[in-house]
């Protein structure tokens, strides 16, 4: 019965979404902007995403299907070139799970997800990052956000980037935060992550 809920659900959103597009680069946000200063900028964005699967663990009659809700909203004070504050609020859930607990990384209710200070124009050879932040390498294998995640990964971190040409070195030190369910601003561990990446394109 809640399978064919869900199916009609997101047919009925697909058909809404078909007869009744919305008008061609319209966004809700930009038309706050142009009510404030130059230097304060409001944006967020939403995402969902039905998940499911049958047999987990390899066991009979374990199967779960819910749905994965994220919504994030922006905040941006650059009030010159060189320097800038973000912050950002995230509220992930996760609705009609029978086995999936509802917790990271599945649903954190409203959190504090980034909030950092930036110094350096992103047009000059030098900035630095100071704040909750993303950091992303690579292909993340090592060091990255896994934003795929309903409550991707994130970092207390100190993050200093050099750039000339086509040669690229990220300094950073960081500790990996651990999110909980229901507490607005998540501590981070107290292990320290130190590590240098180097990237050269033609």
């Amino acid at each position: 019965m809640r399978v064919a809920a869900l199916v009609a659900l997101c047919a009925a959103s697909l058909a809404v979404a078909q007869t009744n597009a919305p008008v061609q680069g319209f966004v809700p946000s930009d038309e706050l902007n142009k009510e404030l200063p130059s230097w304060l900028r409001f944006s967020g964005e939403y995402r969902a995403r039905l998940e499911g699967f049958d047999g987990g663990g390899f066991k009979l009659n374990n199967q779960d299907l819910y749905l994965l809700s994220r919504l994030r909203l922006n905040m941006q004070i650059r009030p010159s070139k060189w320097f800038r504050i973000f912050a950002q609020a995230q509220d992930a859930r996760i609705f009609w799970n029978d086995h999936v607990p509802s917790a990271p990384p599945y649903q954190n209710t409203m959190d504090l997800r980034l909030a950092y200070v930036e110094l350096g124009n992103p047009e000059g050879p030098l900035t630095v990052r100071a704040g909750r932040q993303e950091l992303n390498f690579g292909d993340q294998r090592l060091v990255g956000t896994a934003d795929w995640l309903n409550v991707p990964r994130n970092f207390d971190a100190v993050r200093a980037s050099f750039h000339s040409g086509g040669y690229r070195l990220d300094a950073f030190s960081a500790s990996i935060v651990v999110p909980q369910d229901g507490t607005s601003i998540t501590t981070s561990k107290a292990i320290i992550c130190t590590g240098c990446m180097v990237a050269w394109k033609n």
